[in-house]
């Protein structure tokens, strides 16, 4: 879109070039002295003017026609046409004030006219028409409107094949009906209403699109809540007071809404059925409708008597009410669906020429490129219509055909134009008249500035130019401006150009540069010669009289080329004497010379010059002084000031600690001048040195930043010693820095990496103390100290339990033991909880030891956690806590059987590796709670647990060592029922996970499934032809023998047959041979049992070896598991042995008399 309207924008350009339009010449005067124009622009020279105009800003008046005054206007006549903005959007009509007085002068607005250069509506100015027809025919009812000079860009139009609407009306005759109010009354919370309509009153059947109910008398803001509407055929003809006993059918529900707000619709009430319901012409229709609660009451409905209707101001009741029974019939209108149009066509212009032709049924959309169509039609289609402004328009019929009835929808209509209007004729005639009216006509100069204001509907922009107007304006004499009387030379010169005269005239009739410029009046011309130069330059020659300087007044005419002249007014140019400038003796000036760190020194010029310069005139000079050296600033600073008798006083400081021995001497320039303006560089000078001799400086230390740590906060960095340590003669890495002394032995201050200071307290100190260092150069040294402040923080306190153990058993009334202590403070008291209990302090007796005594009696026999915590006065301890079974004769379930738990796999004396699964059983007569395993003297583990079946998967690569030799280790099992423990069961095996070929195939693993222990590459390979490697197949615990044993969730490669019969043949093969080769050798089962019975006699050989190793090795863990106590892991039956949660820390403000 935009793009086209850039295409659009650079015809418009060149418009002027070829469009001149003919429009009948004004008489004019035809006087010498006039002169015929055409003016062809907007006021400050565009030809063009384009406006983005936005609904917000929706006029501009930035377009101007400058008239000049007392002009004899011929014609006039400018063009315009609306764009589009970013957005694509077009101006939906155009309005012009020329002159912005309030009178509209010209528009492109109509009814069907649409947007300016883009139509989207039909002649009605509606955007979507649907074309009815009843019967097979033809439509030509529908029409667009266009320019008739326009260019078509695009145009496409949407036709869409709908269903006809068939509409049955009955209206009963005055003489029998009146007005009834079934939709009546005080707020009604509910209503249901019957009515029925005829079969000989209807006389149709097909599916309903629409019911009315004539609307007799109709209040404002009607509104019915939960409004439904329900169709029946029936054979009744009058209606019981039994709403059901009026249907022969099932009724329908066709109409459905929250809030049904009525509207009246030429006197009728439309209800959308939408396509739901069909009705039979075979029985009368049944109308039901219900709602509950309504506002605006009192819509009243036509009727007539004797024919039934009824109502219920309950909607859930079952009949009418008592009373309510009402023989009317009301006066109705119904919607009929008929068909799609057949074999249609569609003609844009009417003109024989089919758009669209299609075959059989139509119920589809159709887009219609009509761009083609529509060039044509404009060229060939007479003007239907000029309106006022001379804006010609085409009117194009569209029109529609069907073999059947049906209904066409048109819509979307979307042509992009371009058309260029002329504006001339306006609402006041002509647009000369309108330029007559707003110019001045008595005989004054100037020009007058003619606003256009452009608004437009909507947003777009609007384009205008191609301005022309042609007309005859008078001649006037020139006239001046005052030419001002600041114009000067210097005596003894010539300058060909003193004034531009050009600048100060102006005519109508020549340009200023074409005028004849006169001297009047020289007042000194003896003296000084004052001319004409280049047409219309002064010149003035101040070298006739030499050294002659003074004031000359000057006056000067112009003449235009129709005759008429004017003067200037008297104006002055001087002649100013010349100065001579001073000029540098031979004289220089003496070498300053500073001490590093020295006082300032001074230097006193003179004001004739001192020796070192001189004026002819004896004038008094000026000084000025800029350093030649490049960072002169960091090694002083200097300054000028008056000094007495007119002198100058210059005066140099040295910067501490800046010396030139390395760098030489400072160059500065000193120029002088007889007057404060200096024409630098040219003016005369003399250079000066300045140099700083060095001595030699101690280091200077800088503020040392106090440090501020809390207690126990570590080794900090307390700042570098680069950013507090200066020395102006010795760099940072020649210093010798050292640490002299700390105030207190509780804190080590280091300096490491020559630079970084580190501070480090010891533990739980704090308190305040200071740190002094020393800097050494060659020669000097400095010292300085930094201060440090450690700030207390609270330890929190530690609490332990002592006794019971974790795990133990416990019964009758006990006393459980404890432990505190606070590094930086007191235990102000201890708590204690049983399980999930409250937090008590009450029957704690001491702190270190505390005891506290508990009577297990009131508690449930078994597993219990005992809690405690300490409390220093701000802080609590981290809970700690036992887990204990509390088994008191009698008490709860007690005297139970204890559960069994047996091992199933692996045997006593098994040699194991890799991920292995034990497992095993556990019974009791109260059902087994948990099973737990302990590995070596590892941690007690809860096991998995289905029932009586229990397992538990070990990955003993995990295990230290398990990869370079043979290690035993005994596995342990016990039960728990929620109240006792079994005996624990245990077997002792042996982990080897040696990989001789580092492949990641445990020796055992590959010897045990026919794989080489001493070949790394077989890992690799695929035994069985699954597609998984043997590694793979280990990994997952899988046969690498077998093809059908592969990891779990793996896809069965499908072997070709051919290969399988193979396998089969070859393994068949090898079982014989084997069986031949054992049966030839006559071993026996027995003679089988001899290797292992040694083997297994070798292995507990070295298992006693090993006892003594294994227990010093400690705890064996099985991987990810962490040490826990006693039943520590989560169980089966959370009532039992509850898990309890962390308490959080509560650090009061004061000590609470009871603890949170």
């Amino acid at each position: 879109m935009l793009k086209r309207a850039v295409y659009i924008l650079a015809a418009l350009l060149v418009l002027p070039v070829f469009l001149t339009p003919n429009y009948p010449a004004a008489p004019g005067s035809t006087r010498a002295e006039e002169k015929d124009i055409v003016i062809d622009h907007f006021y400050g020279g565009d030809k063009t003017k384009v406006l983005n105009l936005t609904r917000s800003h929706y006029y501009s008046t930035e377009a101007k026609l400058p008239i000049p005054n007392n002009s004899t206007i011929h014609n006039a006549t400018f063009q315009i046409t609306g764009l589009p903005n970013e957005l694509g959007e077009y101006p939906e009509w155009i309005k012009l004030d020329v002159g912005d007085d309030g009178s509209m002068d010209w528009m492109f607005r109509s009814r069907g006219y649409g947007n300016f250069g883009n139509q989207t509506v039909f002649s009605d100015d509606l955007s979507e028409k649907r074309v009815e027809l009843s019967s097979p025919g033809f439509s030509s009812d529908v029409k667009f409107l266009l320019p008739k000079n326009a260019t078509i860009d695009s145009a496409t139009l949407t036709v869409e094949g709908v269903r006809n609407i068939i509409t049955v009306t009955k209206r009963w005759s005055s003489s029998s009906w009146g007005i009834y109010y079934p939709f009546y009354g005080s707020y009604l919370s509910s209503v249901r209403f019957q009515t029925l309509f005829p079969r000989s009153a209807i006389n149709h059947e097909g599916y309903i699109d629409k019911i009315y109910f004539n609307a007799v008398n109709f209040p404002s803001n009607p509104r019915y809540s939960n409004f439904r509407v329900y169709l029946a055929n029936t054979s009744k003809s009058t209606l019981s007071s039994t709403f059901s006993n009026n249907y022969d059918d099932d009724p329908v529900l066709v109409y459905s809404v929250s809030n049904f707000f009525p509207t009246n619709q030429n006197g009728w009430i439309p209800i959308d059925v939408k396509d739901i319901f069909y009705f039979n012409n075979t029985k009368n229709l049944l109308v039901e409708i219900r709602w509950s609660g309504d506002n605006g009451q009192n819509i009243g409905l036509g009727y007539q008597y004797s024919y039934g209707s009824r109502y219920s101001v309950y909607a859930s009741s079952a009949s009418a009410s008592t009373g309510s029974t009402l023989y009317y019939r009301y006066n109705f209108k119904i919607d009929f669906l008929g068909d799609y149009p057949h074999n249609p066509t569609v003609d844009i212009g009417d003109d024989g020429e089919r758009e669209l032709a299609l075959s059989g049924k139509f119920n589809t959309t159709q887009v219609l490129d009509i761009k083609s169509t529509l060039t044509d039609l404009l060229q060939n289609l007479p003007v239907s219509k000029e309106d006022d402004y001379g804006n010609a328009m085409v009117e194009i019929p569209i029109n529609l055909t069907s073999t059947t009835q049906g209904a066409f929808i048109l819509k979307n209509l979307q042509v992009h134009y371009t058309y260029i209007a002329t504006v001339w004729k306006t609402d006041r005639g002509t647009l000369p008249g309108v330029l007559r009216s707003l110019v001045p006509v008595w005989p004054n100069e100037g020009t007058t500035i003619i606003p256009i204001n452009v608004t437009i509907g909507g947003a777009g922009k609007v384009w205008l130019g191609s301005v022309w107007i042609p007309l005859t304006l008078p001649n006037y004499p020139p006239s001046f401006t005052p030419i001002p009387s600041n114009f000067t030379l210097y005596e003894d010169t010539r300058v060909e150009r003193l004034i531009n005269l050009s600048l100060y005239t102006g005519d109508d009739l020549d340009p200023p540069t074409d005028l004849l410029y006169l001297v009047n009046y020289n007042s000194e011309a003896g003296k000084v010669g004052v001319f004409i130069t280049d047409r219309y330059y002064l010149g003035v020659d101040a070298t006739l009289t030499p050294n002659w300087n003074g004031v000359v007044r000057v006056k000067v005419s112009a003449t235009d080329s129709g005759g008429k002249y004017a003067f200037s007014n008297v104006f002055t140019i001087t002649v100013i004497p010349v100065n001579d400038e001073p000029v540098a003796t031979d004289r220089e000036f003496d070498e300053i010379i500073f001490d590093e760190d020295g006082a300032a020194i001074t230097l006193t010029l003179d004001p004739h010059g001192g020796g070192y310069f001189t004026d002819v005139e004896g004038d008094r000079l000026y000084y000025h002084l800029e350093p030649l050296t490049e960072n002169a600033s960091d090694y002083l600073s200097w300054s000028l000031s008056a000094g007495v008798d007119n002198t100058t006083v210059v005066t140099f400081s040295p910067k501490p600690d800046k010396n030139t021995d390395e760098s030489g001497p400072i160059l500065f320039r000193i120029w002088a001048d007889d007057d404060e303006e200096f024409n630098l560089p040219e003016n005369p000078y003399k250079d000066l040195k300045v140099s700083i001799e060095g001595v030699p400086d101690p280091p200077v230390w800088g503020e040392i930043p106090p440090l501020e740590v809390n207690e126990d906060s570590g080794e900090v960095k307390w700042f570098d010693l680069k950013d507090v340590i200066f020395d102006p003669d010795t760099p940072f890495e020649s210093l010798d820095i050292t640490l002299i002394s700390v105030s207190t032995t509780l804190v080590e201050v280091s300096i490491v990496n020559g630079s970084e200071v580190r501070f480090r307290p010891s533990a739980n100190f704090y308190g305040d103390g200071t740190a002094t260092f020393r800097a050494r150069d060659e020669e000097n040294a400095a010292e300085a100290t930094g201060e440090f402040h450690i700030l207390p923080v609270n330890d929190p306190p530690a609490v332990a339990i002592t006794t019971p153990h974790d795990g133990a058993t416990i019964s009758g009334t006990y006393t459980i033991v404890g432990s505190s202590s606070d590094v930086d403070g007191v235990v102000e008291l201890i708590e204690v909880r049983i399980d999930q209990g409250s937090w008590i302090s009450q029957g704690v007796s001491g702190r270190n030891p505390w005891t506290y005594t508990v009577d297990t009696t009131q508690l449930p026999d078994g597993v219990h956690t005992i809690w405690a915590r300490a409390y220093d006065g701000e802080d609590f301890s981290q809970p700690v806590s036992v887990r204990v079974i509390v088994q008191n004769e009698g008490g709860g379930g007690g005297g139970g059987t204890p559960p069994t738990v047996t091992i199933k796999a692996p045997k006593n004396g098994d040699e194991i590796y890799g991920t292995f699964v034990i497992y095993g059983s556990a019974s009791d007569d109260r059902g087994v709670v948990a099973v737990q395993i302990k590995i070596g003297n590892g941690p007690w583990i809860n096991a998995s647990l289905n029932e009586t079946q229990w397992t538990y998967k070990w990955v003993t690569t995990l295990l230290p060592g398990s990869s370079e030799r043979e290690i035993p280790v005994t596995i342990t099992v016990r039960s728990f029922d929620g109240e006792l423990y079994s005996e624990p069961v245990s077997v002792r095996v042996f982990v080897n996970n040696y990989d001789t070929d580092k492949d990641g195939l445990p020796n055992e693993w590959e010897k045990n499934n026919g794989l080489n222990p001493f070949n790394p590459i077989d890992a690799q390979e695929d035994t069985d032809g699954d597609g998984y490697t043997n590694e793979e197949e280990y990994k997952a615990n899988t046969d690498p023998q077998d093809p059908l044993s592969r990891p779990r969730g793996a896809e069965k490669k499908q072997l070709p047959w051919l290969w399988i019969i193979i396998g089969v043949v070859a393994v068949l093969a090898i079982l014989g041979a084997v069986l031949f080769l054992t049966r030839k050798g006559g071993k026996s089962e027995e003679g089988e049992e001899e290797p292992k019975r040694k083997k297994k006699e070798k292995k507990k050989k070295k298992e006693k070896e090993e006892e003594k190793d294994e227990g010093d090795r400690g705890p064996i863990s099985p991987p990810g598991a962490a040490a826990a106590p006693l039943a520590a892991q989560p169980l089966k039956v959370a009532s039992k042995i509850p898990t309890p949660p962390t308490p959080p820390k509560v650090p009061p403000t004061a000590i609470p008399t009871t603890p949170p």
